[in-house]
């Protein structure tokens, strides 16, 4: 079995589609997203951003749409989880439909800030 983060993380990431052996990472449908920044929220686990992608023609294609949340000098931990979940989470809500779903690709951060 391959671990893209840790253990911890990568069964709360695992509810959506694997997107190996190309990318380390799961893709997630919006509420899978939802569902997982919540578990990520409750663990203590940040988010540094994430990426999009649509299922088209039998694969996942990238939009080259994106977030990104990173942690600013001396942030204790719980402020930048909650920050960077936050940030997410309005992301995910707020990212349109389009004529084929959007899934989300969420990067968390490994390590927790200072």
């Amino acid at each position: 079995m391959i671990i893209a983060w840790s253990a911890e993380i990568d069964a709360i990431l695992s509810i959506g589609r694997p997107l190996f052996p190309e990318h380390r990472n799961w893709a997630l449908s919006r509420p899978e997203a939802l569902s997982a920044l919540a578990e990520l929220r409750k663990r203590g686990i940040g988010v540094l951003g994430g990426d999009l992608l649509v299922f088209q023609s039998g694969r996942f294609e990238h939009t080259y749409d994106n977030w990104h949340c990173d942690p600013v000098e001396h942030e204790r931990n719980d402020v930048f989880v909650n920050r960077s979940i936050n940030a997410a989470i309005g992301y995910v809500e707020a990212y349109p439909e389009g004529e084929s779903p959007p899934f989300f690709v969420i990067v968390p951060l490994r390590t927790p800030c200072a």
